[in-house]
């Protein structure tokens, strides 16, 4: 029997949520502006399951993208997956922000039939001034650089990463600024990967291996610490 997984990414300024059957994407709904990923997202997960005629008791488990990104976004998702999960008593499946986006771009080169033998992903989001969230694959998603926040004046470090790819392509929303700084290697901008498709294969492959969050202590992965200004 296939498994019904509801996905849920609030972690950058895109959010959606979708239902998937196995590895099928049955349906999703989406939202541009970064400052109503709150209230976009419960209405749309009760329109989208209304739109398929299903119940929220019908999902097997829940996939959350969980960060690095957008504080806000980030506490907003696992709030909400946190409490469906407890209240269906169903499993929660954490992914990294950055790992989905890698998969969507090797998706996205499949799907272009381009081979990259000794090229390098390199997913990234905007981390603000000169500083990005990002990590480095190879073309079978295996780690060159972990998930990490990094500022691009450590020249050191990402001239070593940039230097095991022939071919760099990066993709998110630090991407242009990351191409601007790094102008003299070969980098590509990916515009077109879809990060639903690889949200849902990513969650299948981890659900079929039961690998669940502890919905009791999950926390979102900011990669860097949270400062929160106001008086005490």
């Amino acid at each position: 029997m296939q498994s019904i997984l509801l996905h849920i990414h609030t972690a950058t300024e895109q959010a959606y949520v979708a239902l998937s059957k196995g590895d099928t994407l049955l349906g999703e709904r989406s939202n541009n502006d970064s400052k109503q990923h709150a209230a976009f997202l419960h209405v749309a997960i009760a329109e989208l399951m209304q739109s398929l005629s299903m119940s929220m008791s019908s999902i097997d488990a829940i996939s959350i993208s969980n960060g690095p990104g957008s504080y806000t976004g980030l506490r907003v998702g696992l709030a909400a997956a946190k409490g469906m999960c407890f209240a269906l008593q169903k499993p929660l499946i954490a992914l990294n922000t950055l790992t989905v986006m890698a998969a969507a771009m090797q998706q996205c080169l499949y799907q272009k039939q381009y081979t990259m033998p000794s090229g390098l992903l390199c997913p990234m989001i905007d981390a603000r001034r000169t500083e990005l969230f990002m990590a480095g694959y190879n073309g079978v998603l295996e780690p060159l650089l972990e998930p990490s926040a990094i500022d691009m004046r450590d020249n050191d470090t990402l001239e070593r990463l940039l230097s095991k790819g022939d071919n760099i392509f990066v993709f998110g929303s630090g991407a242009r600024k990351f191409a601007d700084f790094f102008h003299h290697f070969n980098i590509n901008m990916i515009q077109d990967a879809s990060l639903v498709l690889a949200q849902v294969q990513l969650a299948l492959n981890a659900y079929e291996k039961s690998l669940f969050a502890d919905v009791a202590y999950a926390e979102p992965y900011y990669l860097k610490q949270v400062y929160i200004s106001g008086r005490h």
